[in-house]
């Protein structure tokens, strides 16, 4: 499985991931409101803070998967590939993921490096993850020659 660029719809890849970031951060503005978080003292150690973590990793989680399957759907990539198209693709998505958030949450919104680490790496480390299993899902389940065994 070599990882070729021109494999993957880079630039479909980038529009999915400003959707996935764009989308997570107005809903995790909306949870943090509803909940009446106070920003002041919002954190790792803030009561409401892992109440947060839950709902919003998994709208996040179920968003994502819904969205990466639009990628499948329009990447047109080879079926064969799946596995190096979803793996590379996913960390085009990763990447952008992390840098929107050290521009947005740690540089513009000064919420500093703890914050950002606390709240968003572990989930985004996920997502290749997350992008293999739709891929796998769009690529061996909807091409009939390539059914699992």
């Amino acid at each position: 499985m070599i990882v070729n660029l021109e494999n993957v719809n880079q630039k479909l890849a980038i529009i999915i991931s400003l959707i996935i970031w764009i989308s997570a951060f107005i809903v995790a503005t909306i949870i943090m409101i509803a909940m009446d978080v106070d920003f002041e003292e919002w954190g790792t150690d803030s009561p409401d803070y892992w109440e947060f973590e839950l709902y919003m990793n998994s709208i996040f989680i179920v968003f994502a998967i819904a969205i990466l399957s639009i990628y499948f759907r329009r990447s047109g990539i080879d079926p064969s590939e799946w596995k190096s198209e979803s793996i590379t693709a996913g960390l085009i998505i990763m990447v952008i993921q992390f840098i929107l958030d050290t521009i947005v949450l740690v540089l513009l919104m000064g919420s500093g490096p703890e914050y950002y680490l606390g709240f968003v790496t572990i989930t985004y480390l996920t997502i290749p993850g997350w992008m293999l299993l739709v891929g796998w899902y769009w690529r061996v389940y909807t091409t009939p020659s390539l059914e699992p065994k």
